[in-house]
This record gives structure tokens, C-alpha cells and sequence, in this order.
């Protein structure tokens, strides 16, 4: 089972699966960190510019189904549009079907907060326009969450705990489904 937690760079994803991870014993992975580990050498800049996205996307499925053989959830945290040279690019829905997503997690907060952690965590003060994005990663999120025929759950600057819940709600539905 693999529940994604999308969101544009900022918006915490990472920092509110790492807590729900260390207070469930979850697995957790980011998207990037499985790419990373698998192609053993892509890094981005600040700036968060992808450049082999199909590659990138192999590596990951990849890296994935890794994972699931040794864990039956993961939690991977990862992006529905990524920013390349020539702006915006929506990932594949195929990349998606790949993965096997049982749940999406939209998680959003407001574009000035994402702007002030940008520049803080990756001094990046040159983001462009982080509504535009976010818009494009809901728009984006929905459409998979429509044509896989899984659910969908939006996160409005969640807490922990709220994030944590809506995750073990998720499993027990899902538990529920399959007994």
C-alpha cells in the first residue's frame, strides 16, 4: 500500500510524514530520496529544477517496488508537477498507476509561508508564482485521484496529529476494505 502525500516544495510534507513515521514506525520515504537512492547521484539545486523526468520517474517506480518488498505501507512524499526549465510539467499518470497509490494527500498552506520557508530552508527567494503551482498540484492531485479510483483528502496547514489521523484513517479503511 503506498499513500501519497503530494504538495509543492514548502508546504511540509516531509516534516509532518518524518513526525508520523517516528510516532507510528511507518515506513517514510520522499519521492526524491528514493530517485537519489536509486540512480545513486541526482540531486537538484535550490532552485528545484528537474531535468530527466522520465527517468527520474522509472527510478522512483523502481525504488518503490523496492520498498514494498520488504514493507506493506509506505508513506511516500513527492509532487503531482515538478518544475523544469521550461516551467511547469505535470508528472505522467502512468508514473502513478505504476506506483500503486492506495490515497492521496493533498497538503497546501498559505503561498506567503511557503515563500518565507523557501527562502529560509533553501534560500530560495526566487520561487515564481507558488499559487499558480498550487494550483496546478490540486488540479493535478485530483485528476489521478479521479482516473485511479482512489480517494482524495486535502490538508489545509495540518497539525500533526491531524495529519497522523487522517493517515490512520486511511489504513483502516483500507483494512476494512480488504477483510
Amino acid at each position: 500500500m503506498v499513500v501519497f502525500v503530494a504538495g509543492i516544495h514548502g508546504v511540509g510534507k516531509t516534516f509532518l510524514c518524518q513526525a508520523l513515521a517516528a510516532a507510528t514506525g511507518l515506513r517514510h520515504a520522499s519521492a526524491s530520496q528514493v530517485i537519489r537512492e536509486e540512480r545513486s547521484s541526482q540531486s537538484w539545486g535550490t532552485d528545484k529544477l528537474v531535468a530527466d523526468v522520465s527517468g527520474n520517474q522509472r527510478a522512483l517506480a523502481n525504488g518503490v517496488h523496492r520498498i514494498l518488498t520488504e514493507e506493506s505501507v509506505l508513506v511516500l512524499d513527492g509532487h503531482f508537477v515538478l518544475k523544469t526549465e521550461t516551467g511547469l510539467e505535470e508528472v505522467s499518470l502512468d508514473t502513478f498507476k505504476t506506483l500503486g497509490l492506495s490515497a492521496i494527500i493533498l497538503i497546501e498552506t498559505d503561498a506567503q509561508l511557503v515563500a518565507q520557508r523557501l527562502a529560509h530552508r533553501d534560500l530560495n527567494t526566487s520561487a515564481g508564482d507558488l499559487q499558480e503551482f498550487m494550483h496546478f498540484e490540486r488540479v493535478s492531485a485530483l485528476k489521478a485521484s479521479m482516473n485511479l479510483g482512489i480517494p482524495f483528502f486535502l490538508l489545509h496547514s495540518p497539525s500533526t496529529d491531524s495529519f497522523t489521523d487522517c493517515v490512520n484513517s486511511i489504513l483502516e479503511f483500507t483494512k476494512g476494505n480488504n477483510q
